[in-house]
């Protein structure tokens, strides 16, 4: 029997990374949402985590989101 390891969640995730990591400039959380296809309160809510987390960077004053700091 063959296990599978494979997690939707840690590839949205990195997905999202990916990105705002290959964006030349910062992102919305919409934008972001457009760009992965995935569901606007799923992208917000990565986005949130992996800011918390240090990960992403998000701009306060502009709500942008880019890699680390």
């Amino acid at each position: 029997m063959q296990r599978n390891y494979l997690s939707g969640s840690i590839k949205k995730a990195l997905l999202v990374m990916e990105c705002v990591g290959k964006s030349t400039k910062p992102l919305k959380a919409s934008e972001v949402s457009n760009l992965t296809k995935l569901e606007r309160a799923t992208s917000f809510r990565i986005l949130t985590y992996l800011s918390s987390l240090g990960y992403l960077f998000k701009d306060t004053n502009t709500n942008l989101y880019s890699l680390g700091h």
